[in-house]
């Protein structure tokens, strides 16, 4: 049984832990790299309405493997602009994609994907959900902040098209 090995799970999983831990000053050999694009990088708000509109799109259009990569940093940009106070520039974007793509090619990109979900960016994410449930069973921050770190597997795991956000909050928290 599992519940036999409890303690050497758990040491063994704070020696890889001391083992995996970063350079707390990683970002200082970072030569075009900046803490902001970390916040960018790591921002799940941002990371579920990405995903909401590629799903969203995918359920209403046809997409080339061609176009996908274009697509999905198109949605990111979308999300970007509407999650983030700063948002990166279109130039950031090509950089991420090699410059696969124009600037002009991004946004007409936007404006279709804009159009085809109907300009409807209002999403109501797992994060959402969490919160309220965080309020309303008076759980503290340090519960919420858990939950938030178990929250975003379901992008992969859990969250397929169709499924409730507020079901993804609820089984992860």
């Amino acid at each position: 049984m599992v519940s036999e090995y409890v303690v050497e799970i758990f040491k063994y999983m704070k020696q890889t832990e001391l083992i995996t831990l970063p350079n707390p000053k990683y970002m200082a050999s970072q030569k075009e790299l900046a803490w902001s694009m970390r916040g960018i990088l790591l921002d799940w708000q941002t990371v579920f309405l990405c995903v909401n509109i590629v799903e969203r799109f995918l359920s209403a259009c046809v997409v080339s493997l061609a176009k996908l990569q274009l697509m999905g940093i198109t949605c990111l940009s979308i999300a970007s602009k509407v999650g983030e106070i700063v948002a990166p520039s279109i130039s950031h974007f090509l950089h991420c994609v090699d410059s696969s793509y124009t600037e002009s090619n991004i946004l007409l990109a936007e404006r279709y994907i804009l159009k085809t979900i109907d300009w409807n960016l209002s999403y109501p994410n797992p994060m959402h959900f969490l919160r309220h449930t965080r309020k309303s069973d008076d759980h503290d921050g340090e519960t919420l902040e858990w939950r938030l770190l178990a929250t975003p597997p379901s992008l992969v795991l859990l969250r397929r098209p169709g499924r409730d956000t507020s079901f993804s909050a609820m089984i992860n928290g």
